[in-house]
């Protein structure tokens, strides 16, 4: 066995437990902590099984100690003081209510709607249905609408109902009833759905209102995998056995081939792509949204992702698309030292904003914004093409403030009681 795969290993499993001990300050729900178990901790492990089948536990080493290096410059030496209070007044409440109630109404009428307009079943028992069929004939950006935009408006009315209850009537398990809800809701919608990362961002967003024991919390979460993993064997029509097996191997070996794949190749038998890779993430957003007729210079039909995907399969029919990962797009692009100081960036970047939204005040408008931005980050490093994530970040942000002050001004509520004030 490599000595650096042993190495690495190592500090795989060491990972988790300097997060939680020196980063998290032993707080269950931090989201650095969460984000990690869903998908950054996997892909980690999923990398260096593969990295070390093909000879490149060495080059992954790498890759691991800027991971270390960037939580530790993130974390700084001040102590963390959670901070589970909401910045609102009573005004301020009134006037946030009506908008955000009647913002998910709608938003979810429109999502049921084009379902049907479209003949996709809305508990479909194929979760890539919806996604193929809406993506079609120029359904790209209601895609977006439905993974990003959705869930952020029923964060902030999770949000609203949550510290309704705590302040006014003083209970604090309302999450457990709309959690609940909410999970069913989006485990079954008929688009790919990750039933576990939703159940467990879940869990997360209500700790940044209240201190979460664990003991308290453990019987939804346990109910909350438990329901996962059957949605997730009826989806796919698989025993227990099969399930276990499939989950493991796509959140881990899956997750991680094109980033293994890049490694291997580009700088060795592939040149590095000073930029193109950026460029076909790019020109397929713009060809996905109708301009290539348009522009002087041809677009690439596969983003970056999809492009690797192919490379690995042999083809890409269904543009598929394998996860390069931020640091692995930089690798392909412009070699190792640029791709190690974006691992470290992202780190120290990640863990400062995991604390922000665990240490900082709180406003009801920027709390589920924030906590969105943050998955986004997680989105950056652990799926998805780079430059795709950050148009699905500025589409989401834009959809979510038009649609909410569009809502604010039909009602006619006062501006003065509209605090957009960042925590």
């Amino acid at each position: 066995m490599n000595a650096f795969h042993i190495v690495n290993l190592t500090l795989i499993v060491a990972l988790p437990v300097f997060l939680y001990f020196h980063v998290c300050s032993r707080l269950v729900f931090h989201p650095v902590m969460v984000s990690m178990a869903l998908g950054i901790f996997p892909f980690l492990v999923g990398a260096e099984i593969m990295a070390s089948e093909v000879g490149l536990s060495e080059k992954f080493f790498y890759f691991l100690v800027a991971a270390f290096a960037g939580c530790l410059s993130g974390r700084g030496l001040r102590k963390i003081a959670p901070n589970y209070e909401i910045g609102a007044s009573g005004g301020n409440i009134d006037a946030h209510r009506i908008p955000y109630c009647a913002a998910v109404a709608v938003g979810a009428f429109i999502v049921v709607l084009f379902f049907l307009r479209r003949g996709v079943p809305l508990f479909s028992e194929e979760p890539n249905l919806a996604k193929i069929e809406i993506a079609a004939d120029g359904g790209f950006v209601f895609t977006r609408f439905v993974r990003y935009y959705i869930p952020m408006l029923f964060y902030a009315s999770l949000a609203y109902g949550f510290y309704a209850v705590r302040n006014k009537l003083g209970g604090e398990k309302v999450w457990v009833v709309v959690g609940s809800v909410l999970l069913v809701f989006f485990a079954f919608l008929g688009y790919k759905a990750n039933v576990f990362a939703f159940f467990f961002w879940s869990a997360c967003f209500v700790g940044l209102f209240v201190r979460l024991r664990l003991t308290a919390a453990l019987p939804f979460l346990l109910a909350g995998v438990a329901v996962s993993f059957r949605v997730a064997m009826a989806l796919q029509h698989m025993t227990f056995d099969e399930t276990s097996t499939f989950i493991f191997d796509r959140a881990t070996r899956g997750g991680a081939a094109g980033f293994v794949y890049i490694l291997g190749h580009y700088g060795a038998d592939e040149p590095f792509l000073m930029g193109e890779g950026f460029w076909y993430d790019l020109s397929n957003i713009l060809l996905r949204l109708g301009l290539g007729p348009l522009l002087p210079f041809n677009l690439h039909e596969l983003n970056f992702d999809a492009h690797i995907c192919e490379k690995l399969v042999g083809h890409n029919e269904y543009k598929m698309q394998a996860g390069t990962l931020m640091a692995g797009q930089l690798y392909a692009n412009f070699g190792l030292s640029p791709a190690l100081l974006g691992t470290f960036a992202f780190f120290h970047l990640y863990v400062k904003f995991g604390n922000f939204l665990v240490t900082h005040r709180k406003s009801l408008i920027w709390t589920p914004v924030c906590f969105f931005l943050f998955q986004q980050f997680q989105a950056f490093m652990a799926g998805g093409p780079v430059v795709l994530t950050a148009f699905d970040t500025a589409l989401s942000l834009a959809m979510f403030f038009s649609f909410y002050g569009a809502v604010y001004l039909f009602m006619h509520l006062p501006y003065g009681r509209l605090s957009f004030k960042v925590p």
